[in-house]
């Protein structure tokens, strides 16, 4: 779940990749039944947040050891968005052994804060992370 929103991360999820994917605000709204006001409103809020979101995940994915240089060029902020949650997503899974849906992972790691005004702000538990682990070097997981 949002900080202070009704809809599920999962279905702002489904509106990006909508997007990335070239399919308009009115086709996208309609796709996840969701007025064209609050997808015209998420995207917009992304455009300001997505860097923000960005920064988050990749210290996250530095601590679990996560590559999210992208696999391919991206066109558009919405795709270069949605390739960084899969990748996060995908370096996630194989660090911890599990699987969790890609927009659950960046639920928690945004601190719910994926479309809060000012965008996610670095969690107090990713942002004060310690390293104690023997397994742990000093640019991250070792090998």
């Amino acid at each position: 779940m949002l900080a202070r929103r009704a809809d599920t991360v999962e279905v702002v999820g489904a509106v990006l990749a909508a997007k990335a994917a070239g399919v308009g605000t009115r086709r996208a709204a309609a796709g996840v039944g969701r007025p064209v006001s609050t997808v015209r409103d998420w995207l917009s809020r992304l455009t300001v947040t997505g860097p923000a979101v960005l920064a988050v995940l990749a210290a996250a994915g530095a601590l679990l050891g996560c590559d999210l240089s992208p696999a391919a060029p991206t066109v558009g902020a919405a795709a270069g968005l949605l390739e960084a949650v899969g990748a996060f997503a995908r370096g996630a899974a194989r660090r911890l052994s599990g699987s969790s849906s890609p927009w659950r992972l960046v639920a928690v790691v945004t601190d719910g804060g994926l479309l809060s005004p000012a965008g996610p702000v670095l969690p107090r538990w990713l942002a004060g992370a310690a390293n104690t682990s023997p397994r742990l070097g000093a640019g991250g997981w070792s090998r």
